[in-house]
Protein backbone atom coordinates (compact mmCIF):
# COMPACT_ATOMS: atom_id res chain seq x y z
CA UNK A 1 0.00 0.00 0.00
CA UNK A 2 2.74 2.45 0.97
CA UNK A 3 4.78 1.61 -2.28
CA UNK A 4 1.60 2.49 -4.19
CA UNK A 5 1.25 5.60 -2.74
CA UNK A 6 4.81 6.50 -3.39
CA UNK A 7 4.65 5.63 -6.61
CA UNK A 8 0.50 7.09 -7.84
CA UNK A 9 2.27 9.00 -10.80
CA UNK A 10 2.13 5.70 -12.23
CA UNK A 11 -1.61 5.07 -13.61
CA UNK A 12 -3.10 2.17 -12.29
CA UNK A 13 -3.50 0.26 -15.17
CA UNK A 14 0.07 0.56 -16.22
CA UNK A 15 1.51 -0.22 -12.29
CA UNK A 16 2.77 -3.70 -13.08
CA UNK A 17 3.51 -3.04 -16.98
CA UNK A 18 5.83 -0.35 -16.43
CA UNK A 19 9.69 -0.53 -16.36
CA UNK A 20 10.23 -0.77 -12.12
CA UNK A 21 13.99 1.25 -13.08
CA UNK A 22 12.08 3.77 -14.71
CA UNK A 23 9.62 4.40 -11.83
CA UNK A 24 12.23 4.81 -9.86
CA UNK A 25 13.48 7.41 -11.90
CA UNK A 26 10.78 9.37 -12.16
CA UNK A 27 10.27 9.13 -8.31
CA UNK A 28 9.27 13.48 -7.66
CA UNK A 29 12.76 13.63 -4.94
CA UNK A 30 14.80 11.12 -7.56
CA UNK A 31 13.87 12.54 -10.63
CA UNK A 32 14.45 16.13 -8.95
CA UNK A 33 17.66 15.05 -8.12
CA UNK A 34 18.94 13.39 -11.27
CA UNK A 35 17.42 16.50 -13.48
CA UNK A 36 19.41 18.62 -11.13
CA UNK A 37 22.79 16.86 -11.39
CA UNK A 38 21.85 16.31 -15.21
CA UNK A 39 21.95 20.05 -15.49
CA UNK A 40 24.67 21.32 -13.04
CA UNK A 41 26.45 18.49 -15.17
CA UNK A 42 25.79 19.86 -18.42
CA UNK A 43 26.74 23.78 -17.23
CA UNK A 44 30.12 22.36 -16.30
CA UNK A 45 30.66 20.42 -19.91
CA UNK A 46 30.02 23.64 -21.80
CA UNK A 47 30.64 26.42 -19.16
CA UNK A 48 34.16 24.90 -18.33
CA UNK A 49 35.31 25.17 -22.19
CA UNK A 50 34.49 29.46 -21.61
CA UNK A 51 37.32 29.38 -18.48
CA UNK A 52 39.87 29.89 -21.26
CA UNK A 53 43.13 28.13 -23.38
CA UNK A 54 42.99 25.40 -23.69
CA UNK A 55 39.16 24.74 -23.72
CA UNK A 56 38.73 27.87 -25.45
CA UNK A 57 36.16 27.28 -28.82
CA UNK A 58 33.54 29.66 -28.38
CA UNK A 59 31.29 29.89 -31.40
CA UNK A 60 31.16 25.24 -31.27
CA UNK A 61 29.97 25.32 -27.89
CA UNK A 62 27.52 28.31 -28.42
CA UNK A 63 26.28 26.07 -31.03
CA UNK A 64 26.30 22.79 -29.12
CA UNK A 65 24.33 25.02 -26.40
CA UNK A 66 21.87 26.82 -28.45
CA UNK A 67 20.61 23.85 -30.89
CA UNK A 68 21.88 20.33 -29.38
CA UNK A 69 18.39 20.28 -27.21
CA UNK A 70 16.58 20.84 -30.87
CA UNK A 71 19.01 18.28 -32.15
CA UNK A 72 17.72 15.68 -29.46
CA UNK A 73 14.24 16.70 -29.93
CA UNK A 74 13.95 16.01 -33.35
CA UNK A 75 16.11 12.66 -32.82
CA UNK A 76 12.98 11.82 -30.51
CA UNK A 77 10.61 13.36 -32.84
CA UNK A 78 12.19 11.07 -35.79
CA UNK A 79 12.75 7.83 -33.87
CA UNK A 80 10.59 7.94 -30.85
CA UNK A 81 11.41 6.44 -27.19
CA UNK A 82 9.56 3.24 -26.14
CA UNK A 83 10.28 2.38 -22.66
CA UNK A 84 9.48 -1.04 -23.67
CA UNK A 85 12.78 -1.74 -25.96
CA UNK A 86 15.48 0.09 -23.32
CA UNK A 87 17.34 -1.75 -21.07
CA UNK A 88 15.39 -1.62 -18.08
CA UNK A 89 12.83 -3.31 -19.48
CA UNK A 90 14.79 -5.98 -21.00
CA UNK A 91 16.08 -6.40 -18.06
CA UNK A 92 12.57 -7.20 -16.17
CA UNK A 93 11.37 -9.22 -18.88
CA UNK A 94 9.21 -6.28 -20.43
CA UNK A 95 10.70 -6.10 -23.75
CA UNK A 96 8.14 -5.56 -26.36
CA UNK A 97 5.06 -5.61 -24.30
CA UNK A 98 3.63 -2.83 -26.22
CA UNK A 99 2.74 -5.28 -28.99
CA UNK A 100 0.50 -7.49 -26.96
CA UNK A 101 -1.51 -5.16 -23.87
CA UNK A 102 -3.43 -2.19 -24.77
CA UNK A 103 -2.82 0.33 -22.02
CA UNK A 104 0.82 -0.29 -22.85
CA UNK A 105 0.27 0.38 -26.44
CA UNK A 106 -1.26 3.47 -25.52
CA UNK A 107 1.47 5.03 -23.75
CA UNK A 108 4.01 4.19 -26.70
CA UNK A 109 0.94 5.87 -28.84
CA UNK A 110 0.97 8.57 -26.80
CA UNK A 111 5.20 8.42 -26.96
CA UNK A 112 4.97 8.67 -30.69
CA UNK A 113 1.87 11.23 -30.83
CA UNK A 114 1.30 15.06 -32.27
CA UNK A 115 1.18 15.82 -28.65
CA UNK A 116 4.45 14.28 -27.76
CA UNK A 117 5.95 16.26 -30.32
CA UNK A 118 4.79 19.49 -29.18
CA UNK A 119 6.05 18.60 -25.87
CA UNK A 120 9.76 17.55 -26.98
CA UNK A 121 10.04 20.94 -29.07
CA UNK A 122 8.42 23.05 -26.29
CA UNK A 123 11.12 21.49 -23.47
CA UNK A 124 13.88 21.79 -26.34
CA UNK A 125 13.69 25.87 -26.39
CA UNK A 126 13.62 25.77 -22.95
CA UNK A 127 16.66 24.22 -22.58
CA UNK A 128 18.12 26.09 -25.45
CA UNK A 129 17.37 29.63 -23.86
CA UNK A 130 18.89 27.94 -20.46
CA UNK A 131 22.19 27.01 -21.97
CA UNK A 132 22.49 29.69 -24.76
CA UNK A 133 21.74 32.86 -22.83
CA UNK A 134 24.43 32.70 -19.74
CA UNK A 135 26.59 31.48 -22.60
CA UNK A 136 26.58 34.07 -24.69
CA UNK A 137 26.40 36.47 -21.89
CA UNK A 138 29.72 35.17 -20.19
CA UNK A 139 31.59 35.00 -23.97
CA UNK A 140 30.19 38.46 -23.65
CA UNK A 141 31.13 39.84 -20.44
CA UNK A 142 34.94 38.29 -21.43
CA UNK A 143 35.18 40.78 -24.09
CA UNK A 144 37.23 38.13 -25.99
CA UNK A 145 36.42 37.51 -29.66
CA UNK A 146 34.81 34.16 -29.82
CA UNK A 147 36.80 31.86 -31.91
CA UNK A 148 36.51 28.23 -33.83
CA UNK A 149 38.95 26.01 -32.79
CA UNK A 150 38.07 21.77 -33.20
CA UNK A 151 39.86 19.94 -30.75
CA UNK A 152 40.01 16.18 -28.36
CA UNK A 153 38.19 18.74 -25.59
CA UNK A 154 35.10 18.85 -28.33
CA UNK A 155 35.40 15.22 -28.93
CA UNK A 156 35.08 14.87 -25.07
CA UNK A 157 32.27 17.33 -24.01
CA UNK A 158 29.71 17.34 -27.03
CA UNK A 159 29.40 14.00 -27.05
CA UNK A 160 29.23 14.11 -22.96
CA UNK A 161 26.60 16.80 -23.38
CA UNK A 162 24.02 15.21 -25.79
CA UNK A 163 24.60 10.99 -24.37
CA UNK A 164 25.31 11.65 -20.24
CA UNK A 165 23.15 15.03 -20.22
CA UNK A 166 20.12 16.06 -22.56
CA UNK A 167 19.41 12.48 -24.03
CA UNK A 168 18.70 11.43 -20.50
CA UNK A 169 16.41 14.54 -19.29
CA UNK A 170 14.74 14.27 -22.86
CA UNK A 171 14.13 10.88 -21.53
CA UNK A 172 12.73 11.54 -17.99
CA UNK A 173 10.90 14.73 -19.25
CA UNK A 174 8.92 12.57 -22.25
CA UNK A 175 8.16 9.65 -19.88
CA UNK A 176 7.01 11.89 -16.53
CA UNK A 177 5.00 13.93 -19.71
CA UNK A 178 3.30 10.46 -20.51
CA UNK A 179 2.31 9.03 -17.27
CA UNK A 180 0.70 12.52 -16.32
CA UNK A 181 -1.33 12.67 -19.90
CA UNK A 182 -1.42 9.02 -20.03
CA UNK A 183 -5.32 9.09 -18.98
CA UNK A 184 -6.44 12.02 -20.81
CA UNK A 185 -5.00 10.75 -24.34
CA UNK A 186 -7.12 9.10 -27.49
CA UNK A 187 -4.66 6.83 -28.81
CA UNK A 188 -7.18 5.17 -30.80
CA UNK A 189 -6.33 6.70 -34.22
CA UNK A 190 -2.68 6.42 -33.43
CA UNK A 191 -2.85 2.42 -32.23
CA UNK A 192 -4.95 1.62 -35.13
CA UNK A 193 -2.30 2.97 -37.40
Amino acid sequence: MTTQKNYDFVPAELWSKFPHGWILMLKKSTRIALESSLLALSFMVLFATLVGPPHRSEWLYLLTAGLGPEVVAVWYIAFPFNPYRSMAAIGEGMRDMDKGDRSVAKLVALLKSSDAHRFLLKTSWKLSLLFFVPMAVISAVMQTAPIWRFGLDCVVRIPAFFFLCLFLLFRMELLAWALQNWKSFDGKSQMSG
